[in-house]
């Protein structure tokens, strides 16, 4: 099963979207390394686009004059909570900013209870080798 990061490029490949969340993790633990947070880094960079494992998305990145994507992030941020809770501020704002605390509450609260969280969550399960620190 194939999923991807980003629709085709002007070379007509598409991102493996496993790939994509591996080079941005190791990238992640890079950058925060400097800082003593290596793992934080990693974790928030695997975490960052579990949402497009979502069929959805895979046909947005299919078909991407579509208009604007589903919403990516939301599985990550909701997902991070088990492991960290800090790291759903990054997973959530990547795009967007950081969001104030209270939204950002509200907004896992709402998405934890999402089928479309849960399946995207499924399939990174299915897919990535380890999807939460040990």
């Amino acid at each position: 099963m194939s999923f991807f990061a980003h629709s085709e490029n002007s070379a007509g490949q598409k991102h493996d979207l496993v790939l994509h969340l591996k080079s941005v993790a190791e990238l992640g633990a890079k950058f925060a390394g400097k800082f003593g947070a290596a793992d934080f880094g990693y974790w928030a960079g695997l975490w960052h686009d579990l949402g497009k494992f979502h069929p959805d998305f895979q046909a947005y990145i299919a078909n991407p004059t579509a208009g604007r994507g589903p919403d990516h992030s939301s599985a990550g941020a909701v997902h991070s909570v088990t492991a960290f809770e800090g790291l759903a501020y990054l997973v959530a704002g990547h795009h967007a900013g950081l969001p104030r605390r209270a939204d950002l509450k509200n907004r896992l609260k709402e998405k934890s209870e999402s089928s479309d969280v849960s399946m995207a969550l499924e399939l990174a399960r299915c897919v990535l080798d380890q999807l939460t620190p040990k």
